[in-house]
């Protein structure tokens, strides 16, 4: 009768905790990894596109004036919550061939005119993830949602 040498079949209750703790904690860390690169795509994607739309702003500054055009541009896509007023078409200014997308997270992106110690800029700009412009734009070109275009002098 209780001789001890009975075998066991199945886990305890403890292991099988054990084994779902495990399994949520991998599970927890290979999503999270995923999120983290997923993010880091997107701002990658947009940076690309910001430096190829400044592009095009500069080829398109040989065929036009650009201190005709009617600022802020706005790409396709929704304009982000924290602008205010009106914008016109970026695609009218770009040629046809050249497409203005909305960015990673679905924002347009703009084309502000500011002005740096007399300098006049045109600056291609993105709301990023949380759908907020890049703050003090006329003190600080240098952000990594922006990249400014510097605009030639008036005659």
């Amino acid at each position: 009768m209780g001789t001890g040498n009975h075998r066991r079949r199945g886990m305890t209750l403890v292991e099988l905790l054990w084994i779902v703790l495990l399994l949520a904690g991998t599970t927890w860390m290979v999503f999270r990894t995923r999120d983290d690169g997923l993010h880091d795509a997107r701002v990658i994607k947009a940076r690309d596109d910001l430096e190829f739309l400044a592009g095009a702003i500069r080829l398109a500054m040989e065929e036009d004036d650009p201190g005709a055009w009617n600022y802020p541009l706005a790409g396709k896509g929704q304009i982000a919550p924290d602008f205010s007023g009106t914008t016109s078409p970026l695609s009218s200014l770009l040629p046809e061939h050249v497409p203005v997308e909305a960015d990673p997270w679905g924002w347009a992106y703009l084309v502000l005119k500011l002005e740096d110690k007399g300098v006049a800029y045109a600056v291609v700009v993105c709301a990023g993830p949380y759908g907020v412009l890049p703050a003090d734009l006329s003190t600080k070109l240098n952000q990594p949602l922006a990249v400014p275009v510097l605009l030639p002098a008036p005659d």
